[in-house]
């Protein structure tokens, strides 16, 4: 249902799962992505803070708090976590990724981007149904879009508003 944009019933799904095995790490961890993008960040950080104390050496799970963090705006958390992941597996792409996007958030880099062009690709990003798509509101790339017309009417066309 994440793929569907059903954002209601992805999170009965994952509720079910959770009272099912509240152990679980992964249904932690993915339910952690859904309150993130439904403008949860706190509940979905605290989601996946679960899931880290359930499986704490999983690189994905790690990393995936530093991606989390990142679009939380909270940029040198996700550097440490990033770097915990590397950790946990040294040379992890994803890891090093996810420091070099903080830190250019951090120096405000992204945010000189052309505003059409990067609607344009928003747009394009839409009509392909894209994964990360739901990330739309918290991703710093796209603060600076922020009350757009056209970013608005994107945010509808995908339900999260």
């Amino acid at each position: 249902v994440w793929y569907e944009w059903k954002w209601s019933e992805a999170e009965q799904h994952f509720r079910r799962a959770l009272e099912i095995n509240p152990s679980y790490a992964p249904a932690h961890h993915d339910y952690a992505w859904l309150l993130v993008a439904l403008g949860r960040t706190e509940e979905g950080l605290t989601s996946l803070q679960r899931a880290i104390a359930l499986d704490p050496l999983s690189a994905r799970i790690n990393i995936d708090s530093g991606w989390l963090l990142l679009q939380a705006h909270r940029f040198e958390e996700a550097i440490r976590q990033a770097r915990r992941a590397l950790d946990l597996e040294p040379g992890l792409a994803e890891a090093q990724a996810c420091i070099k996007r903080a830190q250019l958030a951090q120096k405000n880099a992204l945010g000189n981007a052309d505003k059409s062009k990067m609607l344009d690709e928003l747009e394009r990003a839409f009509e392909s149904h894209s994964l990360m798509l739901p990330l739309l509101e918290t991703e710093p790339a796209y603060t600076s879009l922020h009350g757009n017309p056209r970013f608005e009417a994107l945010a509808r066309k995908i339900g999260l508003r």
